[in-house]
């Protein structure tokens, strides 16, 4: 992409806020991956827009299991470079066949990128943004996981026939503003800091999921399967179906200040699927360790 086609945002949730109200109209239907991310749903509803869930697999979100009774939608939102919470890589060839879906049927793919810097086992494959010839994706991006969620900064990728549209609309709908922050930004990237800072972090969380991996196996075996973790800052610890995340996540705070975040509250399917996402970027090795014992504990471990 060029320069002039990014726009400076106010964090993805807002990137995600204008795109709902931008590219589609109240009663629209949205693709959303099903378990999903709870701020895209939150932005698209908001908006007035009607949520087709869509399971994902181990490849993500696959246009091939829309049915002939699946609506036809206006937006696409996936995650393909690490998907929210399940944690799957989309590969090239399902990339191109949701860019072809897409295209088919005149949607727009918002593509929300928001950890790719953070790969450990292999490299990325290209943005579905970069792919499309048909300049059919808004591609979003946030400083909320490189740097920190306080800084409220992220961007758009749009195509070039809408960068007039949206930078009118981001100025009635937000006006600019943020400058300091945005120049020490710049210098810190110019400076070559951004990059030596996210070579830090990959070893770090890679190094922090290595060690809940193998407290989970020492503590609890196969009793707790783990999500891949090829790339991101969480696992997905999966629970068998008659198992009721949200009330154990809730006693897991309530009895050992533990923060685990359901899976099935991240799903619009009549039977969820059930387990943890589990945060591990800004937790030390022996609060790590602790962790797990106090899971255990909750599954009678």
């Amino acid at each position: 992409c060029s320069a002039d086609q990014v726009l400076i945002t106010g964090g993805a949730q807002q990137a995600l806020d204008w795109l709902a109200r931008l590219l589609a109209d109240p009663g629209d239907v949205a693709w959303v991956e099903d378990p999903g991310y709870l701020g895209a749903r939150t932005a698209l509803t908001a908006a007035g827009l009607q949520l087709c869930p869509l399971p994902v697999d181990a490849a993500g979100l696959n246009p091939a299991a829309a049915s002939a009774h699946t609506p036809t939608p206006r937006l696409i939102y996936v995650t393909p470079s690490h998907q929210y919470p399940c944690g799957a890589v989309m590969p090239l060839a399902r990339r191109q066949a949701l860019l072809a879906h897409a295209d088919a049927c005149g949607a727009w793919i918002i593509e929300d990128d928001y950890d790719s810097e953070f790969r450990y086992a292999s490299q990325p494959v290209a943005a579905l943004q970069g792919l499309a010839a048909s300049a059919r994706v808004m591609y979003v991006g946030t400083l909320s996981k490189v740097m920190f969620p306080g800084l409220r900064l992220g961007y758009l990728v749009v195509p070039d026939a809408l960068i007039d549209a949206f930078r009118r609309a981001s100025w009635h709908l937000a006006r600019e503003g943020h400058y300091p922050v945005q120049a020490a930004l710049a210098d810190f990237i110019a400076s070559g800091q951004l990059a030596r800072h996210i070579r830090r972090m990959r070893e770090l969380y890679l190094s922090r999921q290595q060690h809940l991996r193998q407290a989970v196996q020492q503590r609890l075996g196969d009793a707790l399967p783990l999500s891949g973790g090829e790339a991101g800052m969480h696992l997905l610890a999966h629970l068998p179906a008659e198992v009721d995340d949200q009330a154990l996540a809730q006693q897991g705070w309530a009895r050992h200040q533990l923060i685990l975040r359901p899976l099935s509250a991240h799903s619009l399917a009549a039977i969820p699927p059930r387990g943890w996402l589990l945060g591990y970027a800004g937790v030390a090795e022996a609060e790590i360790t602790r962790a797990v014992d106090a899971m255990a504990v909750l599954l009678g471990r």
